[in-house]
């Protein structure tokens, strides 16, 4: 079986606050564009990490989700859970808007280096609003 491609997907929760606002436009401009989260307000967010490979022919896996699970634990979890977005990561303290599809892309930057075969980020920001993130 080792010559099949398979994808494993594994999910984990974060609850997130963050704050849209673009100093560089007028106030009513960010109301215009971001409404309500122009405020501080938060998310529980579901991630969705998705690798790709080759199934293992002796183990029969592309990858041990126990590893997987260890990995977003140390390179996201532990850096993104009950934090302030704009405050407390380095990537959003800048210009970098803290939108679903900013977090989604710096997401892939942090597990890219770990996790070679990482085909994509799928996250979901409420039950209807989601992002999906493929690499550069």
């Amino acid at each position: 079986m080792s010559n099949f491609t398979s994808y494993i997907t594994r999910k984990e929760s974060l609850c997130i606050a963050h704050r849209l606002y673009n100093p560089n436009f007028s106030h009513q401009k960010n109301l215009e564009i971001y409404e309500k989260c122009t405020n501080c307000h938060g998310h529980n967010f579901n991630l969705f990490v998705t690798i790709k490979a080759k199934i293992d022919k002796e183990t029969g896996m592309v990858m041990n989700f126990k590893d997987l699970k260890q990995i977003i634990r140390k390179e996201v979890y532990d850096k993104m859970d009950h934090k302030y977005l704009n405050e407390d990561i380095d990537e959003f303290k800048g210009s970098l808007m803290p939108t679903a599809e900013n977090i989604a892309v710096v997401i892939w930057r942090w597990l890219k280096p770990k996790l070679p075969n990482l085909y994509e980020i799928r996250l979901e920001e409420t039950e209807n609003n989601a992002t999906i993130y493929r690499g550069e």
